[in-house]
């Protein structure tokens, strides 16, 4: 996806942005509990850890948590 691709190129705020972006129509779309959307708030949380958002982080560990 473009947000994998961005993240590869060192294009990290563009990354993060597709990937919320993702999650958002995941997550009305499939449901906060599909294992798709639990999936990409991991992969999102990664990346925030990674750039230091440590805030962000949480809440998309608390959206993996909340959907297992």
């Amino acid at each position: 996806n473009a947000g994998r691709e961005a993240w590869k190129a060192g294009k990290q705020a563009e990354a993060v942005g597709a990937l919320e972006k993702v999650l958002a129509i995941e997550a009305r779309i499939l449901g906060r509990w599909h294992r798709d959307a639990e999936e990409t708030a991991d992969l999102l949380g990664d990346w925030r850890q990674a750039r230091g958002e440590w805030a962000e982080e949480a809440a998309q560990r608390r959206f993996v948590a909340e959907a297992r």
